[in-house]
């Protein structure tokens, strides 16, 4: 019995010294049966968000997400919009750490200096994106704005809202889930419109108060969408030794 104890001792140590040369990170599961996703991130970069994220937290709160992604199977786009497309991307693949810096410098490309929200617009041309691709993925929309749509009149408001209902019929038909974020720092924004996309769209809502927040509300979702938390782990960074603290998903 002693002389087996012995040998479990000797085993633990040497695992814990090939773990500390090579940099391995003990304590993340391994990915096992993942479906992989096409995702498109459509982005509001109305002139409200000067105001409402002066700190530009989306894109550190975006920058998060795309890092996040195994590098293999997910495809990621970007629409960015107003009161018009500013920015389509596409989809591509999302295998490698510049693939996801080149997404996420193009989605901070524009700098938001209009007012007007059209979600309609922004969502159709999103499902066109999906819909372009078949490679039996999964399909999910993730929107992010501070408001609702507001076209500066009733009648160009209704004939975007129609578009925006036309676009909710094409992701039930097509199964396309709607993730929302609503960054409604003033408290003004009419959050029944993005709990209808969510809600039949079989996706999710979260209002987010302050722009901090949204960091959090993107690994809310990320975690939900891979079915995956995050957890804290030790970054390796200089001779084995763990001296910073990180948050890495664990699938």
């Amino acid at each position: 019995m002693k002389r087996n104890r012995f040998l479990f001792v000797i085993a633990l140590v040497a695992v814990l010294i090939i773990s500390t040369c090579t940099g391995a990170k003990p304590g993340i599961a391994k990915e096992e049966g993942n479906t992989n996703y096409n995702i498109e991130v459509v982005v509001d970069a109305s002139g409200s968000l000067n105001e409402t994220d002066p700190e530009n937290n989306r894109y550190t709160a975006i920058d998060i997400f795309l890092q996040s992604l195994r590098e293999k199977g997910n495809n990621v786009g970007a629409v960015v919009f107003t009161s018009q497309i500013e920015a389509d991307t596409g989809l591509s693949e999302m295998n490698s750490k510049n693939s996801k810096e080149k997404l996420s410098n193009q989605i901070k490309e524009y700098v938001p200096d209009r007012g007007d929200t059209n979600i309609g617009i922004a969502l159709q041309t999103a499902i066109d994106n999906l819909n372009a691709v078949n490679n039996g993925s999964e399909n999910i929309i993730l929107l992010l704005s501070d408001g609702n749509t507001d076209m500066g009149s009733a009648d160009a408001n209704e004939n975007s809202l129609a578009i925006e209902r036309s676009a909710i019929e094409r992701c039930i038909s097509d199964g396309i889930k709607v993730y929302g974020i609503c960054l409604n720092s003033d408290s003004t924004a009419n959050l029944q419109e993005f709990k209808d996309m969510t809600s039949l769209t079989s996706g999710a809502f979260l209002e987010v108060k302050s722009s901090e927040n949204l960091v959090a509300a993107l690994k809310d979702f990320y975690g939900q969408i891979f079915k995956t938390k995050f957890i804290l782990d030790m970054k390796t960074i200089k001779d084995g030794v763990a001296t910073k603290s990180i948050e890495v998903p664990s699938y």
